[in-house]
């Protein structure tokens, strides 16, 4: 005897959804591929369940639809690979697995996706199969706007959503097009009803050629741009993108070739912890590029640039004294908003390669100073990362009992294993020991 779901095979998509008509059946679709590893879970944890058996066997006419192709695939299943493309447009099916629940006739009632644990399993199909149960489409007004896009009726203030869920939906071709009437609508209005909140964030989400018109807003209109968002050097900052993907990636690439070193894309790191990744102290041609630049862009934006250059370069480098040299000399002369949580962040992760790969004073003390700026603003919503990297930073800088203190509130501040491993530093600490495998002794 068969326990759990009892699936149905061998009818084409038309004959379930006519079944499912004469027996009053809704119908459940299990979306999943061979290699899906949550798919196996629910195979072998939920679908096998008696309970779950129960309740689908007799509610639902339930079939598995396999959304990949393989070179062992029957013909069952190729016999459904075109009903499998229509399923998967149809409802957007964005993850794996995928449930969708559909009534006697043939109207989708509810989906799920991801692993579900059987009580949670069975209440999703019970919600599906609950009277009058009508499913919240969030695909039902970008499908409207798009019908009434094609019959002439354009929704200018909707374009951007619409551009959004295009991209989404993979529909390059209706994206590109939607983009163009948005920007031939923006370029002809008052630049105070063009540069709306909503526009420039929506802008800003892309990566701009420098010869697209919305790079211009970025670079001919910044200042007014910067005082729509309320942020100064918002614009800057998207242009600066620009030059690096444009500019300084490929100059990266020509400078560092031959040398192993990654330069764009994801860090060389050392897994295994084995082998420990040498620094590499190789220098760029930074006059060249600094010319480089400067043939497109502004003094400033060459000097701003070259120097994020360098930051980045050495940091791939290795080169931990030259970045953490760079890094603070962009804090001074491009200070950072600490209000804004991003750049707190940031100025906390090259805190901790301070102190995990510096062993100046003068660097370790300057860039506890930046630390105590994020500290003293963020007061009441400072990390615990934030402790315990403000904490190691005056230890490193000899200011021991200040530093058990910071990290004693980081631990008091945590749970579980993190308290434990903030404990475990704290007692490193006190028996003077380095801590983290920091490099240590001072120059």
């Amino acid at each position: 005897m068969v326990s759990g779901i009892k699936w149905t095979h061998g009818l084409t998509w038309a004959q379930v959804k006519e079944n499912a008509k004469k027996e009053n059946k809704y119908i459940f679709l299990d979306c999943f591929t061979t290699w899906c590893g949550p798919c196996k879970m629910m195979d072998n944890q939920v679908y096998s369940n008696d309970s779950v058996g129960d309740y689908f066997n007799q509610h639902f006419i339930s079939v598995k639809v396999q959304m990949d192709k393989t070179k062992k695939d029957n013909e069952d299943v190729q016999r459904w690979y075109n009903d499998v493309a229509a399923i998967s447009k149809q409802n957007h099916v964005e993850g794996y697995p995928t449930y969708i629940f559909l009534s006697p006739l043939g109207v989708v009632v509810d989906k799920g996706m991801g692993f579900k644990e059987i009580k949670y399993f069975i209440t999703l199909a019970q919600t599906a199969t609950s009277p009058g149960k009508v499913y919240n489409d969030p695909y039902k007004e970008y499908y409207e706007l798009v019908d009434a896009y094609n019959q002439g009726e354009i929704k200018h203030n909707s374009l951007p959503l619409m551009i959004k869920i295009a991209i989404k939906l993979g529909d390059t071709s209706l994206q590109r097009q939607l983009l163009k009437v948005h920007v031939d609508y923006e370029c002809n209005l008052p630049t105070e009803q063009r540069y709306t909140k909503e526009n420039i964030q929506f802008w800003s989400s892309y990566t701009l050629g420098s010869k697209t018109r919305l790079f211009g807003f970025f670079y001919k209109d910044g200042d007014k741009i910067d005082k729509v968002m309320n942020e100064k050097g918002y614009a800057c900052a998207v242009i600066d993108q620009t030059i690096m993907d444009e500019i300084i990636a490929p100059f990266f690439v020509e400078q560092a070739a031959g040398s192993g070193i990654a330069v764009t894309g994801g860090y060389l790191t050392d897994v295994s912890g084995k082998h420990l990744l040498k620094t590499d102290f190789k220098e760029a041609d930074w006059k060249k590029l600094e010319k480089m630049i400067r043939e497109k862009y502004t003094d400033a934006y060459a000097k701003r640039n070259v120097l994020a250059a360098r930051i980045e370069w050495y940091l791939r480098h290795r080169n931990y004294p030259l970045y953490a040299k760079c890094y603070l000399l962009k804090l001074g002369k491009y200070s950072p908003d600490i209000s804004e949580r991003w750049f707190s962040s940031r100025i906390n992760e090259f805190a901790w390669d301070v102190f995990l790969h510096i062993t100046d004073k003068n660097i370790i003390k300057a860039t506890m100073r930046w630390m105590e700026k994020v500290i003293i603003y963020n007061a009441n919503e400072i990390s615990t990362d934030g402790m315990d990297t403000y904490a190691n930073l005056l230890y490193k800088a000899g200011r021991k009992q200040e530093a058990i203190q910071w990290e004693e509130k980081a631990m008091n501040s945590s749970h579980g294993d993190l308290a434990a491993s903030f404990k475990a530093v704290i007692e490193q600490m006190k028996n003077g020991e380095p801590t983290y495998g920091a490099v240590w002794g001072y120059k």
